[in-house]
């Protein structure tokens, strides 16, 4: 190879390292990644995957070249190949890091292995293949990682050459799987952490420490649409957060002020807590100011910049019993959570018998019960019991 072929493939190496850093941060990428990384090889067709964890379960799968329908037979029958490969792994006959030339073999070391060819490499077309694994090796910490390339049967075997060049982005392809699978893990927790606090009942905001708006789940969507006292104000600074506007001035002060609280250096002793009055004059929005510490589970969401969670109650909307929540805190029965719910909307003994079937003798009973399990004197003190639990971010 003379000097100036020598410079283009260095040159070409060079842009294939840059190429897999790029897909390390967008996984999509993989997919114009991996033909360039053949067309270095001098492979027309190749293949990355995790053999023993399929792609809906966080594991790898991209190809180049190889027609559909060999990649349908491999999902479902890609055993055979699992039990050539994994084994070696585990016994040390392929290294991490490791590339291994093959052909069609005149002897197979393995009963798999003449599957593997007959029902996978002949259906491709092509005897050719140059397979390389990444495993137990740092960074990569993840399953076992196959990379294989495939040449047509008039081409050229795979050589000593061939298996250096594949062998020097085999480092290179590790870190950025790395880096792949940790931006895959923060996503992941991020869609859950997401989904959790979409699900609840309150408006949850994650704030910054200038009190920028860095998330805010639907409940509280559904509250500024209603532009009835609060609202999501876009800001003028460079970053483009939004922040937390009240219609009245002393109510602005009032959320400003928990927010330093809140935010500010040490631990307040208590929540902050601010009623935002409405102008329809229906009942008041009630926030909370908690602070959070340094490590939460919300840094994939706000990128680990909240500060501050503020949860907004909507008081119009009647308290409502959480039964799995009566039942695990307080061993309350499928009955007495039905008489809690009727109680927290303010019934009286007769209309709450009538609705749950009961006679007031039975219900004086049921509710002696509930009084006793939840450390309650009478219906006064359950009612604010039920509405702090109804009102819990």
């Amino acid at each position: 190879m003379s000097l100036d072929d020598e410079g283009k493939e260095l040159g070409g190496f060079s842009e294939l390292i840059d190429r897999m850093h790029q897909a390390a941060c967008d996984p999509s990428a993989w997919r114009g990644t991996l033909p360039d990384m053949a067309r270095w090889l001098g492979a027309p067709m190749a293949l990355l995957f995790t053999p023993t964890v399929a792609p809906r379960n966080g594991g790898v799968h991209v190809s180049h070249g190889l027609p559909e329908a060999v990649i349908d037979r491999w999902h479902t029958r890609s055993n055979r190949l699992h039990a050539w490969i994994v084994p070696m792994t585990r016994n040390g006959t392929v290294r991490p890091f490791q590339a291994i030339a093959a052909a069609k073999p005149e002897a197979p070391r393995s009963p798999a292995q003449p599957d593997w060819y007959r029902e996978f490499l002949a259906q491709v077309g092509t005897p050719h293949v140059m397979a390389s694994t990444i495993h137990a090796a740092s960074p990569w910490a993840g399953p076992l990682v196959v990379i294989a390339y495939f040449r047509d049967a008039a081409d050229a075997g795979f050589n000593a050459r061939d298996r250096w060049k594949s062998s020097l982005l085999l480092p290179h392809l590790a870190h950025a799987l790395a880096e792949s699978a940790r931006a895959s893990d923060a996503e992941r927790r991020r869609a859950d952490a997401e989904a959790a606090l979409n699900g609840l009942r309150h408006g949850i905001l994650l704030m910054g420490v200038q009190g920028e708006v860095l998330f805010h789940n639907r409940a509280a969507a559904r509250i500024f649409e209603l532009n009835d006292g609060l609202r999501l104000q876009p800001s003028t600074r460079a970053s483009g957060r939004a922040y937390l506007a009240a219609r009245l001035s002393t109510a602005q002060a009032a959320i400003d002020e928990a927010v330093r609280a809140a935010a500010g250096p040490g631990t307040p002793p208590h929540p902050g807590t601010v009623a935002i009055p409405r102008p329809s004059g229906r009942a008041i929005f009630r926030l909370r100011f908690s602070p959070l510490p340094s490590r939460h589970g919300f840094s994939d969401i706000a990128h680990g910049a909240a500060r501050v969670i503020i949860s907004i109650a909507d008081t119009a909307i009647p308290a409502e019993v959480d039964p799995g929540l009566m039942k695990s805190l307080y061993g309350l029965t499928r009955a007495e959570v039905a008489v809690a719910q009727q109680v927290i909307e303010g019934k009286g003994l007769e209309e709450i018998g009538g609705c749950c079937g009961l006679s007031v003798n039975t219900l004086k009973t049921h509710l002696n019960h509930i009084y006793a399990k939840t450390n309650t004197a009478n219906r006064a003190m359950l009612v604010r019991l039920l509405v702090t639990l109804d009102q819990a971010p």
